[in-house]
């Protein structure tokens, strides 16, 4: 099972940095500097990619509980979509509480539009690498 949370730990993380750095830095970067959310003008890529790396070991550790293993890809993108919810009252709602936001109509769409893709990305990946649980029936395994 280690395998399966190491695999889905470089899962997360190579999904969210890619969809990230293209997302926020090239597709959207002027939308996000008319926003006013970010102001640091040099990003410390090396904490956000460690940010990123701690998110999906535990998202990949907390997986493994919570599934049955019948529907593995339904079940990562259902687990998925509840934690992409929660990160997102996080990384957007309670940001937007904090931080002066140029308008929040904009910052919430383009957020979820993020989480959306990111968290679908990652229940299907999730899904595929934890796969169905193996039951064992007498001395074999079945799949």
């Amino acid at each position: 099972m280690a395998k399966k949370v190491i695999l889905g730990t470089i899962a997360y993380t190579a999904v969210t940095f890619i969809l990230g750095a293209t997302w926020h830095f090239v597709l959207f970067k002027d939308l996000y500097a008319f926003l006013g959310a970010y102001n640091r003008h040099e990003p410390i890529i090396p904490l956000g990619f460690i940010s990123m790396f701690l998110q999906g070991m535990i998202l990949s550790f907390l997986f493994q509980y919570v599934r049955r293993g019948t529907a593995p890809i339904r079940e990562g993108l259902l687990f998925s979509y509840i934690m992409g919810l929660f990160m997102y009252t996080l990384t957007t709602i309670a940001f937007a509480a904090k931080t002066v936001v140029s308008s929040l109509t904009a910052w919430f769409a383009i957020q979820a539009a993020f989480h959306l893709i990111q968290f679908t990305l990652v229940g299907l990946l999730l899904g595929v690498i934890f796969g169905r649980k193996r039951a064992i029936v007498g001395n074999t395994e079945a799949q």
